[in-house]
């Protein structure tokens, strides 16, 4: 490839990355607005609130998040090696937007996780499936 294919390729990426971002905080606040949440308010308790604590919530959750898609991944890893940490990351969060979107008792974003990585990873939905059941019992106990 070319240095500048290479360049290319990055813009083109770097680009999608913000578009899906900026649709999916479009796809937030307007869900916000039709399930009537005041953002108004919303904003005024966060100014309120203590940043440090709010810093904090968001470093914890943000640990969370990570060691919740690595114990996934380590489990998808027993079944097959075509996924990667990323992958595994981007199913868990995709999953959790589909939870908070779409409540049907969790088990949405399950759904979303399984259709993202056997559509992105190339794994079978049959060695998949026990992955998921495996790592929801987990983080039960």
């Amino acid at each position: 490839m070319k240095k500048s294919t290479i360049k290319d390729y990055f813009e083109r990426k770097k680009k999608s990355t913000i578009s899906l971002l900026l649709l999916g905080i479009l796809v937030y606040v307007v869900f916000l607005l039709v399930i009537r949440v005041d953002i108004y308010e919303v904003f005024s308790i966060v100014q309120q609130a203590d940043s440090r604590a709010l810093i904090l919530a968001i470093v914890f959750d943000t640990f969370f998040i990570i060691f919740y898609a690595l114990a996934w991944f380590s489990l998808v890893r027993i079944v097959s090696n075509n996924i990667k940490i990323k992958d595994a990351l981007l199913a868990v969060i995709l999953g959790w937007f589909g939870d908070m979107v779409v409540p049907a008792a969790f088990m949405t974003g399950e759904v979303i996780r399984l259709y993202y990585v056997n559509k992105k990873c190339n794994i079978d939905y049959g060695r998949l499936v026990p992955t998921v059941i495996i790592h929801r019992l987990l983080s039960a106990v």
